[in-house]
């Protein structure tokens, strides 16, 4: 109960504070010039959020937010991965389609002791049928 507790205020956190693109280490790397670091910006997303926990029995639960605009759907797919020798691993891909302007994904799978693992979230959007963004978020990492 305590640990759905700790979930749910984490996800109401993250909503709280999806303004503007989330803190998360994207994979859509800035370009750096003299000095200054050049972001892309995006036209439909607002922000994206990410989150891995494992709990203490091995259950690692990945969270996913979303926001955008003038989006007819959302497609995400979360990939749990494992960090094994020298390069990250996908175990399995989650992926759902919402309609509207905002998607929330939660997801949850058996890990192993003595590895490092992620979340890396593919975030698609669509507007008048056709895919129009799309960027990709790592999540935390996390030793179990």
């Amino acid at each position: 109960m305590k640990k759905i507790k700790k979930i749910i205020c984490l996800t109401l956190m993250i909503m709280a504070f999806s303004i503007t693109v989330s803190g998360s280490t994207t994979e859509i790397a800035g370009v750096e010039e003299n000095g200054l670091i050049f972001q892309p910006m995006y036209s439909y997303i607002n922000s994206v959020s990410t989150y891995l926990d494992i709990s203490s029995g091995g259950t690692a639960a990945g969270t996913a937010s979303v926001s955008t605009r003038n989006a007819d759907s959302i497609r995400l797919t979360m990939q749990f991965q494992r960090y094994t020798n020298g390069s990250w691993q996908t175990i399995v891909n989650y992926g759902q389609t919402t309609q509207g302007n905002s998607a929330y994904m939660y997801r949850t799978e058996p890990v192993s002791k003595g590895f490092e693992y992620r979340v890396r979230l593919i975030v698609e959007v669509f507007s008048g049928g056709r895919l129009v963004e799309t960027t990709t978020e790592i999540s935390n990492y996390v030793l179990y």
